[in-house]
């Protein structure tokens, strides 16, 4: 698990300093859905994974919003 937490925080890092505001998102995204995937039940899992189903559009509303 170190190993995986290591690597997803260059990938992070490196996303961070060469891409956009979208590019960012899609990947705490990405990190947010396989997180999902250790829940212990498959209802959990479906619900997690509802809770961080937004696109970065939406994402943008709401924070706009919000703001």
């Amino acid at each position: 698990m170190v190993k995986f937490t290591g690597f997803i925080t260059v990938i992070v890092g490196s996303v961070l300093s060469a891409c956009s505001n979208q590019a960012v998102y899609n990947n705490l995204q990405l990190q947010q859905q396989q997180a999902c995937q250790e829940e212990p039940t498959p209802r959990a899992v479906r619900e997690c994974l509802a809770r961080v189903d937004m696109s970065y559009e939406q994402y943008r509303r709401q924070q706009q919003v919000s703001d």
